[in-house]
């Protein structure tokens, strides 16, 4: 093998590796996840603020938590967009609601669990009264 041609070898070689590099580093970087949450008709009604917590699966703490006041017009869908690096994660919603049939100004919450494989694309998650 001639100098010429291991040099071209190792160059190829070099740019195999750069590429496989960036695209690994790209994949790993933290991005914006796209996220729909749909509440059931009831939970839509009562629901006054959305407090939601993404925790990395095997982790014990939350790496972000976003909390919103819903007015009556974005009750559902309702879009959150965390900047998270691709994976799963445990997302944790807690609802807040008044229910007038609790008397006045009692405060009521719902709290879900549910577990999302983020990548980039739309996740939908859709949240009702039942238990988990």
């Amino acid at each position: 093998m001639s100098s010429r041609e291991r040099r071209l070898g190792a160059l190829v070689t070099l740019a195999i590796g750069l590429t496989l590099g960036a695209t690994y580093l790209d994949r790993s970087r933290p991005r914006e996840q796209p996220i729909v949450v749909r509440l059931s008709p009831a939970l839509a009604r009562s629901s006054e603020t959305l407090e939601a917590s993404f925790t990395p699966v095997g982790d014990r703490e939350p790496v972000h938590g976003i909390t919103l006041s819903l007015d009556r017009a974005d009750r559902t869908p309702i879009r959150l967009e965390p900047r998270l690096r691709n994976g799963d994660y445990l997302l944790t919603i807690e609802l807040t609601s008044t229910h007038a049939e609790l008397g006045d100004g009692v405060r009521a919450k719902t709290i879900r669990t549910r577990r999302v494989t983020l990548n980039g694309e739309q996740t939908l998650v859709f949240l009702d009264e039942s238990s988990e």
